[in-house]
């Protein structure tokens, strides 16, 4: 495929399901367009000019759906409180949250979860005080709002009222994680990993505190699986990297890094990650655009900084 037609396709990395219907494009417009001549239809191979014209647009148009498909989401989640589904509605922008680096989609799912919490806080309290209920959603209004003390007591207040109630043991372990209380975390985690093997997040946390504890090994199956769960998710491709990195398999985070520096192209730790990881495979042009890359966001950050 041409350069110009991978560097196009970059404005969609953080999509994949997306860059593929855009891929399928690229291919076919580089191919062949369709002109009229004396009322006839022909095709002819497009000029790179041309090309380029239409793959822009395209390319604009797919940007366009990943926002959309962001917004869609928020949208649903209106409808569902609106039908007084108000769980789903929670657990529908948790989800959105988790899985986008959108900053204004995250900006937005946040805003709307609070206000959903606050409302369906207020209406337990009136029929269930003292619940389980309860306690877990004044532990996510206190979560959302950076107050991670008071959000674990809540949670396990909601734990020693009904420790079945899917996710709470995860809320648990992640406040407990936040907090840096990395060994009582674990086992939280453990425990909704147990009943949920799937569940992403619980998978992406029990992985970082592998990783940080230098366990490298055990580190790879959790990641793996949140990545597996949380495609779009940079944040559990970085730490995956960062486990096969551990464990020799350079290759394998390249690839990883690789995708979060496309979809993260002002992150400078990824680049500076990629950087060494370049260097240590031998592909020192590579290694110094890396760490130029990596030099250039820190300077232009210093600079906002002094304005």
């Amino acid at each position: 495929m041409p350069q110009w037609a991978q560097t196009a396709l970059q404005t969609t990395a953080h999509a994949p399901y997306i860059q593929s219907v855009g891929l399928g494009c690229v291919l076919h417009i580089q191919r062949v367009t369709v002109s009229i001549s004396a009322g006839h239809g022909t095709l002819s191979p497009l000029s790179p000019l041309n090309a380029f014209s239409m793959l822009a647009r395209t390319a604009l148009l797919l940007t366009t759906i990943a926002a959309a498909w962001g917004q869609s989401r928020i949208e649903e989640a209106r409808q569902l409180v609106d039908k007084g589904r108000m769980v789903d509605a929670i657990a529908l922008l948790d989800h959105a949250i988790a899985q986008s680096d959108d900053p204004e989609l995250r900006f937005q799912a946040g805003k709307l979860l609070r206000e959903l919490a606050e409302r369906r806080f207020a209406n337990l309290q009136r029929v269930a005080p003292n619940s389980a209920p309860v306690h877990e959603l004044a532990g996510r209004r206190y979560e959302l709002e950076g107050r991670f003390n008071e959000a674990l007591k809540e949670y396990r207040a909601a734990l020693a009222r009904d420790s079945s109630r899917p996710g709470l043991h995860y809320k648990t372990g992640n406040m407990l994680w936040a907090l840096r209380e990395t060994a009582t975390a674990e086992a939280e985690l453990r425990i909704e990993l147990e009943r949920n093997p799937g569940h992403g997040m619980a998978n992406l946390r029990l992985g970082q505190i592998l990783v940080a504890r230098n366990d490298d090994a055990g580190a790879v199956s959790p990641l793996e699986r949140a990545v597996e769960a949380m495609p779009e998710s940079s944040e559990a491709r970085r730490e995956l990297g960062k486990a096969y990195r551990k464990n020799g398999r350079n290759s394998d985070a390249r690839k990883q890094w690789e995708l979060v520096a496309k979809a993260r192209p002002a992150d400078d730790q990824i680049h500076f990650l990629l950087a060494n990881l370049y260097r240590a495979m031998g592909e020192t042009a590579l290694a110094n655009k890396e760490f130029a890359t990596h030099r250039a966001i820190l300077e232009r950050r210093r600079a906002a900084s002094t304005r």
